[in-house]
């Protein structure tokens, strides 16, 4: 994942876990695996590793392969990105 996208990606999770758990998140250097830390519900959790999980295999792989290996929809793959920036 490159510096750019990540540092917009973690931007945008900070974002939506203060309007989801209503947590005051000050600090924009935390590792995604902290931010996780601080997620306390497990099926929330679970399913924001698992997007990731997608957009870095997506980011890695490409459009095709993503869609082959994982099962997961072109549509889908992009909302879920678009939902990071």
């Amino acid at each position: 994942m490159s510096l750019v996208f990540f540092r917009v990606f973690l931007k945008n999770l900070i974002g939506m876990l203060k309007r989801k758990l209503k947590v005051k998140i000050t600090d924009h250097h935390l590792k995604e695996e902290e931010i996780l830390e601080l997620i306390e519900d497990q099926k929330l959790k679970e399913v924001l590793l698992f997007r990731l999980k997608v957009i870095k295999f997506h980011e890695k792989h490409g459009t095709k392969l993503t869609i082959d290996t994982l099962k997961i929809s072109k549509a889908t793959i992009y909302r879920w990105k678009k939902l990071w920036k």
